[in-house]
């Protein structure tokens, strides 16, 4: 059974960074979603000319998120302050709850995170594979991996895809 998050640093850090960035608005949404608890918020950084982050941003909203984006000019920035390794990068960074999601991770896996809450950083996708959501190319399919980020940085496999 997995353990529950408790008040990290990492949580106090977010939650800074929420602040700061957008003077309380994003935060205000979290606490509304939290309070409602049929209502899934996720947070997401992402390039303003990128399409692949807007089709994810679809594909969350299709499974019963509730999505927050902001455009900004270098997502690596948000990576940094949310202790989400460079290795793991994508196009876009989003928070969901206490989890950092890095790039196309599917929307099952994240409700399958918020369900087991593992301790753990997030989930990440990196790179951009073809066949993940957002990255749809007709019948084209990568094999990928979605990783679940421990808190130290280390990754394990959470899921794969063919």
């Amino acid at each position: 059974m997995a353990t529950p998050r408790t008040n990290t640093e990492f949580d106090r850090r977010r939650r800074a960074c929420l602040l700061g960035a957008f003077g309380g608005t994003v935060a205000l949404w979290q606490g509304m979603a939290l309070a409602h608890s049929e209502l899934r918020l996720v947070t997401v950084w992402k390039d303003a000319d990128c399409g692949c982050c807007n089709a994810w941003i679809k594909h969350l909203q299709a499974n019963g998120f509730k999505v927050v984006s902001s455009n900004v000019p270098d997502t690596a920035l948000i990576r940094k302050d949310l202790n989400m390794p460079a290795t793991l990068g994508s196009c876009h960074t989003a928070v969901v709850e206490d989890y950092v999601i890095e790039g196309h991770v599917p929307a099952r896996e994240i409700n399958r995170l918020l369900k087991e809450k593992p301790r753990a950083l997030g989930l990440s996708v990196p790179g951009m594979p073809v066949g993940s959501p957002g990255m749809e190319m007709g019948t084209k399919r990568t094999p990928y991996k979605v990783l679940l980020v421990l808190e130290n940085g280390s990754t394990r496999v959470y899921e794969s895809y063919s």
